[in-house]
């Protein structure tokens, strides 16, 4: 992801957009035939990066000394032609669209990856009993594959937006001073559409100079994909703490040390999610911030684009390739499962207990039964939740206190987890080796 938003990578894809724009345009009598080939055989060592940096800071673009170097090392007779009917911004947006297909792609592979992960850990723990907790404290029994599941689900649902993404965010711009494609006549419609194939790019008709929906859309997916990481990663951190130790990851030696406690193994890839969580829904608002363009074309938003989302890129890649990895390396510990079900002396049951009254009870005595039940274990006067619920004359509730049907119901949803998840991994997969929509 770094060398995709280098600044050679940049530079290249600004080639790219101008030798496919004289491509384009000798197809319709607007430039030489000779130009696309000649802009394409200039070395990238030829672009001065640091002039390019110091343009970019005279003229709050870096397009303008990019254009002067590349106009140098064209012959007159071609030059003439160069950037015809275009400005900055089509120059720019256009470039920015190679890069945001690239790394879309790029974020398929690992998403794919952590799904079919995710989808294996749920189906081979499906029906592993442990203890579920709400607000921090003990609340039900579920099963390890269905936690997993959910984590899958909660991926998934972020990761089925991707393709769409693919097909219509990265997108040509083509539309000169005020977005109308003037210079280009009746031509226009036809000159963009060959503009965009030649590309591998969508053909968007409009210049999207002051419509920056299609990037904030992306920065919104970024942070929300690393927010669906950070679901798991913290999760994941807490499940290894000393007071719950639930799981492990299988191979992780050298990982998470630290320097003056040579005991621990602090959860290092759980802790690079959470904080690239913490920096992504800010650049993902300064994305949303400049939505608010001056008229055709405006300042500053649009060039905040250019630090926020090879950011948020940076930080979702991050997240995607740490989530891959524990998605294939998170093992669960079904003793220290067992002996935290244990602990609870049968609490996790209240819920269970109160419906198996409620039939012969009512729903409300049933819940004053169960809680005076619970009282008993929690102020010593019963052993466990059963031992309570018998002693206080109602045994056949007791009979609902089974791990069968919590095994049974994870399972269930372990397994439908993983299906969609699979599902859309297969969909990442064919997504990610297309070239871009046409």
């Amino acid at each position: 992801m770094a060398a995709i938003w280098s600044d050679h990578s940049v530079v290249s894809a600004m080639r790219e957009v101008e030798a496919a724009l004289a491509e384009a345009q000798a197809a319709f009598g607007l430039a030489p035939p000779e130009l696309a080939q000649a802009i394409r055989d200039i070395p990238l060592e030829a672009f001065d990066l640091t002039t390019i940096a110091e343009g970019a800071r005279r003229s709050a673009v870096p397009t303008i000394a990019f254009l002067s170097a590349l106009e140098a090392r064209l012959p007159a007779h071609l030059a003439w032609a160069l950037h015809r009917g275009a400005t900055s911004q089509d120059l720019l947006d256009t470039a920015l669209s190679l890069l945001l297909l690239r790394s879309f792609h790029l974020l398929a592979e690992d998403l794919a990856t952590a799904l079919e992960g995710l989808a294996e850990l749920a189906e081979k723990h499906a029906a592993l009993i442990c203890l579920g907790r709400t607000y921090g404290q003990a609340a039900a029994v579920i099963t390890f594959g269905a936690r997993a599941g959910q984590w899958a689900a909660g991926l998934s649902d972020l990761a089925a937006e991707l393709p769409e993404l693919i097909h219509l965010v990265p997108a040509v711009s083509l539309g000169g001073p005020v977005g109308i494609a003037a210079s280009y006549g009746n031509a226009a419609p036809a000159l963009i559409a060959r503009f965009a194939a030649i590309l591998g790019l969508s053909a968007e008709p409009l210049a999207w100079h002051g419509r920056r929906w299609r990037i904030a859309r992306s920065g919104a997916w970024l942070a929300g994909l690393v927010g669906a990481a950070a679901k798991m990663a913290r999760d994941l951190a807490e499940l290894r703490s000393d007071g719950l130790a639930e799981v492990s990851e299988r191979g992780g030696e050298g990982r998470g040390g630290s320097s003056s406690m040579p005991h621990k193994r602090n959860p290092a890839g759980e802790t690079a999610i959470l904080a690239a969580h913490h920096l992504a829904p800010g650049f993902a608002s300064a994305l949303i911030a400049g939505m608010a363009v001056a008229e055709e074309r405006g300042g500053g938003g649009w060039q905040a684009e250019w630090q926020a989302i090879p950011a948020l890129f940076s930080l979702a890649a991050r997240a995607s390739s740490e989530l891959a990895r524990l998605a294939n390396t998170v093992t669960p510990d079904e003793e220290r499962m067992r002996a935290n079900l244990a602990a609870t002396r049968g609490l996790i049951f209240a819920d269970r207990a109160a419906e198996a009254l409620a039939v012969r009870l009512g729903r409300s005595s049933a819940a004053s039964a169960v809680a005076r039940a619970a009282e008993m274990v929690r102020s010593g006067l019963a052993d466990t939740f059963a031992d309570a619920l018998r002693a206080t004359g109602h045994p056949e509730a007791v009979e609902a206190c089974s791990f069968e049907l919590t095994a049974a119901a994870g399972a269930r949803t372990a397994s439908a987890a993983a299906e969609t998840a699979r599902k859309t991994a297969a969909t990442l997969r064919r997504a990610g080796k297309k070239g871009g929509p046409k």
